[in-house]
């Protein structure tokens, strides 16, 4: 059996001739041994020798490379900068439709990942639901991504199947004082006070600073503060351990114990919250609407599903089980619908979650599609505007190939000249998206909005510049 013939025609190919000989028999006397033993395992073998002796020291003509030239090398560079300066408007608008074209795709595109990313960092992000209901009348159908707060106690006692089920209320509007030893007390509201069982931490990440998440919500009168809200009561240099025991009070009478500290909400989460509050509190002082199944009250029903389960396997269980506590009329008219945890956000079907903001998944295919048009643009009008020089520059090209120029040297040159082009496009693009993203984070951060370049953002920029260069033809 003879070696692979196209792993011996590429080591023919490259190798330099003083050497070819030496090798090939080395390689050859080897696979004729293994051939014996495994066919297939010397054929590959075969080519895997012949691939690591693909290196400079082996290669025909390495050493005369121009390429090896650094004084050559600066030469392009050198003349390449002088055609940059010599053709000022050509080269500003190249750099710039090239660079204005790099940062809105990458602007656009960051934004789409950002939206996409909602609430996909939770410990069970890939099992969590959230309980939907559909409500049908004659003349329509209404969504509601709320439920009956008596659900999730329900769904906790009889689906074991559920791994976890969490209630939350809110998040709503209160007002607190902190008696801080001054004449006056210290008064604030706060927009987003999340009333959550104990359940609700071993579901949800929460970065705790201090406090026990397995005992935080055990007493009704518990509080845990989020990191800027905490710093807005209790100033900015405040110890995270001192606050624990402090006492605040909502609305004025009732008082409520710090047990714990949390950071804050990711900017990339529907689950809203600057003071989490034990929804056995809620419970106490809403009686009526905690047990009551016929109203939507606003309370929202999380689940985490078994691996061994399906959501339609739960859902279709639902269906026949509501029954058991809903009257007759409710029955016929509701259902329950398990809504994946990342689908939540993309969403629009079922509103707002409570304090948050949806952003449609159609909208978000749209504005990737627009900034990769964009860039298709820009790299198209960079590439016809590189053409279009090559006419100018007809004459040059004849002068040096009359002097001796290959058109491999020639290749080189121009291939370094959009080198230089396109460098300086990729440091404009990047100037541009990092101010942009900055702007509009500053802009947005009414919904929290927080926008950021990651080294992976980087790595694509510096890859479209690469294919730009690739792109730019050769003047040879």
């Amino acid at each position: 059996m003879q070696p692979p013939k196209r792993a011996l025609r590429f080591l023919r190919w490259f190798c330099r001739e003083d050497y070819l000989e030496e090798i090939e028999g080395d390689l050859v006397e080897v696979f004729g041994k293994e051939v014996e033993v495994s066919p297939r395992k010397a054929k590959w073998k075969f080519a895997w020798s012949v691939l690591l002796y693909f290196r400079p020291g082996f290669i025909r003509n390495w050493e005369s490379s121009t390429f090896k030239n650094t004084s050559m090398v600066q030469h392009y560079f050198k003349i390449g900068g002088r055609q940059l300066l010599k053709k000022k408007i050509f080269s500003a608008i190249n750099i710039f439709g090239l660079s204005v074209g790099i940062a809105c795709c990458l602007i656009l595109l960051v934004f789409v990942e950002y939206e996409s990313s909602f609430d996909n960092f939770h410990p069970y992000a890939n099992r969590s639901y959230r309980i939907v209901q559909h409500t049908k009348y004659p003349d329509q159908t209404l969504y509601w991504n709320t439920t009956a707060y008596p659900l999730a106690e329900a769904l906790r006692s009889d689906f074991h199947e559920l791994e976890l089920v969490t209630q939350t209320a809110g998040p709503f509007q209160r007002f607190f004082t902190l008696d801080n030893g001054s004449k006056e007390a210290f008064q604030f509201e706060s927009d987003y006070v999340l009333f959550v069982d104990s359940y609700y931490p071993q579901v949800f990440d929460l970065t705790w600073l201090a406090g026990n998440k397995n005992s935080a919500f055990e007493q009704p009168n518990s509080i845990v503060l989020t990191q800027t809200i905490a710093e807005k009561v209790f100033g900015k240099n405040v110890n995270s351990q001192s606050i624990l025991g402090k006492t605040i009070m909502l609305a004025g009478k009732d008082p409520m114990q710090v047990t714990g500290l949390v950071k804050d909400v990711p900017g990339n989460s529907n689950l809203r919250y600057e003071m989490l509050v034990p929804y056995e509190f809620f419970k106490q002082n809403n009686p009526y609407p905690a047990s009551n199944w016929s109203g939507n009250y606003g309370g929202t029903t999380f689940v985490v599903v078994s691996e061994q389960k399906t959501a339609e396997d739960i859902e279709s269980s639902i269906s026949f089980w509501k029954k058991k506590y809903l009257n007759q009329d409710d029955d016929s008219r509701i259902s329950y619908k398990l809504q994946p945890l990342a689908e939540i956000h993309t969403e629009t079907i079922y509103g707002n979650s409570p304090g948050s903001y949806t952003m449609s998944g159609s909208l978000l295919r749209t504005a990737r599609y627009v900034g990769i048009f964009i860039l298709l643009i820009a790299v198209g009008n960079f590439v016809n505007l590189v053409t279009a020089k090559s006419v100018i520059r007809a004459k040059e090209v004849g002068i040096r190939k009359t002097i001796g120029s290959t058109r491999f040297d020639l290749f080189k040159q121009f291939t370094l000249e959009n080198t230089l082009l396109v460098a300086i496009s990729v440091i404009f693009a990047l100037g541009i998206s990092v101010f942009l993203i900055s702007e509009a984070n500053a802009v947005f951060s009414v919904i929290n909005l927080q926008l950021k370049l990651k080294w992976t953002d980087v790595g694509l920029i510096i890859g479209v510049g690469e294919i730009s260069v690739l792109l730019g033809p050769a003047y040879t």
